[in-house]
């Protein structure tokens, strides 16, 4: 289960708290942490009982890398890993379905027997140097620390888990600079759209015939739509997905400072 926080309101009780003239700090806001790894959560309003699909909005390999910074920010440096391994591997299965949808194509890397490791990043980097006409440096990824950890038993330190995620950090933003630069806009936001959509639009048909509200958020990471100062390292996205952490957590207690006062 993954660890970082989000905020949402019940649509209905905030609809009825507006219709009764009370102020619209009464509505029902949650800090939510225990997201799955594919970004959603299904809670129940405690005040009316109505199911809520809260869908995250970030693309897979994002929600992997928030939910390594939460480990991270734990101390919890193996799983930390773990998690970041996973961000790196979603992120390239991402780019190998990304530049198949430019040329209109679809692949399946489970049923073409791709989907062992050696054999994603080996097609990945075929399909990166076709597009690109360039080498991707793979010199940076330490593709040995997961092995560390899992066959010998070696707990990772807090340095080795910060260079680690610069690695894989630094990767996605080389990659995400390419895309950005030699392939159309309107392609691959157009496919990050139909990522995000397709997300909602599954929930909701699963959950037509019954009186559930579909909510989306966007958390703090956004490779694709966030306006990026210079190239960000793993330790600066630590420190804003603990600063978003802090603000969430303050906006809960003011919240519920300020119910609790007008109730008495």
């Amino acid at each position: 289960m993954a660890g970082y926080h989000l905020n949402f309101t019940c649509f209905k009780c905030n609809e009825k708290s507006l219709s009764i003239k009370v102020c619209e700090n009464e509505t029902n806001s949650y800090i939510v942490k225990n997201h799955d790894m594919d970004g959603v959560l299904q809670v129940v309003c405690p005040k009316c009982n109505e199911i809520i699909i809260v869908i995250n909005q970030c693309l897979q390999f994002e929600i992997y890398l928030q939910c390594a910074i939460e480990r991270f920010l734990t101390a919890d440096y193996a799983e930390a890993v773990f998690l970041l391994v996973k961000s790196r591997e979603t992120f390239v299965e991402f780019i190998i379905d990304l530049l198949c949808y430019e040329r209109e194509k679809e692949v399946n890397l489970k049923q073409n027997e791709l989907y062992s490791s050696e054999r994603r990043y080996g097609f990945f980097a075929g399909l990166y140097f076709a597009r690109f006409n360039e080498v991707i440096n793979f010199s940076k990824l330490d593709f040995k620390i997961r092995n560390r950890i899992i066959h010998n038993g070696v707990y990772p330190k807090k340095q080795e888990v910060i260079e680690f995620g610069d690695n894989v950090v630094q990767f996605f933003y080389q990659v995400i600079e390419k895309i950005k630069s030699e392939i159309p806009t309107d392609v691959y936001i157009g496919y990050v759209y139909s990522i995000k959509q397709g997300k909602i639009d599954t929930y909701k048909q699963t959950f037509e015939d019954k009186k559930v509200q579909i909510q989306t958020v966007s958390d703090v990471i956004d490779f694709f739509t966030r306006n990026i100062d210079g190239i960000e390292n793993f330790e600066k996205l630590c420190s804003i997905i603990e600063q978003n952490n802090r603000m969430l957590a303050a906006h809960s207690i003011d919240l519920e400072a300020s119910n609790r006062t007008r109730r008495q």
